[in-house]
């Protein structure tokens, strides 16, 4: 409808540049918001996967702990039936 609208090339012009600064600058706008969410969402998924690696190494250590303190008990009662043997 702009380039059938009665008026001179030069109007016409003058507006398709307008409006297509307009155009380029909502663009603009939009790309910078979408870059700014996933700056965003980048940060959140890399501090949950940060946490939960921090979550499975205290697990791991747990579970580490826990099979040493039952391979201790049971050297101490290979030691005690050792002694109770050999004697």
């Amino acid at each position: 409808m702009l380039l059938l609208a009665p008026q001179s090339g030069e109007k016409t012009r003058a507006k398709l540049q307008h409006l297509g600064g307009e155009l380029r600058n909502l663009t603009v706008a939009g790309v910078e918001d979408v870059m700014a969410q996933a700056r965003i969402t980048g940060r959140q998924i890399s501090a949950g996967v940060h946490q939960q690696a921090e979550d499975l190494q205290q697990r791991g250590q747990a579970i580490r702990d826990e099979q040493k303190d039952r391979v201790d008990i049971i050297v101490e009662a290979g030691k005690k039936v050792a002694k109770g043997s050999g004697g």
